[in-house]
C-alpha cells in the first residue's frame, strides 16, 4: 500500500467523507472543508507532498504550518477559518493561488 493511500485511510477514519484525486498512485487533489480540521492535522496532510490542489475552506485552523513539505502546490484554499498570521507559506514556490478570506489577517 502506497504511502499516500495510508495517509487517506488515516485521514478517513478521522474525517469520513471528503473528496480526493488519485494520479499515479498519489494524491493530487484533497477537499477537506467544512470538516473540522485544526493545524494539528495539518502535519498529516503535508504529508501528501504530490499534492497540487488543497482545499481546507471552513475549518478550525488557525495558523498555517507543516504543509511546508508540498512543493507542488498550486492551489491553497484556507478561506472562513481563524487564521492570524500567513507565515507557513514560504516554501511553496509553485503556489498560484491562495485563498484567505474571512481569517482574521
Amino acid at each position: 500500500m502506497s504511502k499516500d493511500l495510508q495517509i487517506i485511510k488515516e485521514l478517513y477514519n478521522r474525517f469520513q467523507e471528503f473528496y480526493y484525486e488519485f494520479k499515479d498512485n498519489e494524491v493530487t487533489r484533497l477537499d477537506l472543508h467544512n470538516k473540522g480540521v485544526e493545524t494539528k492535522d495539518l502535519e498529516l496532510i503535508g504529508e501528501l507532498t504530490s499534492l497540487e490542489v488543497l482545499e481546507l475552506d471552513s475549518n478550525n485552523i488557525t495558523t498555517i504550518q507543516g504543509l511546508d513539505k508540498l512543493t507542488k502546490l498550486r492551489v491553497l484554499a484556507l478561506k472562513s477559518n481563524k487564521i492570524t498570521t500567513i507565515q507557513g507559506l514560504e516554501k511553496l514556490a509553485k503556489l498560484e493561488v491562495l485563498e484567505l478570506s474571512y481569517n482574521y489577517i
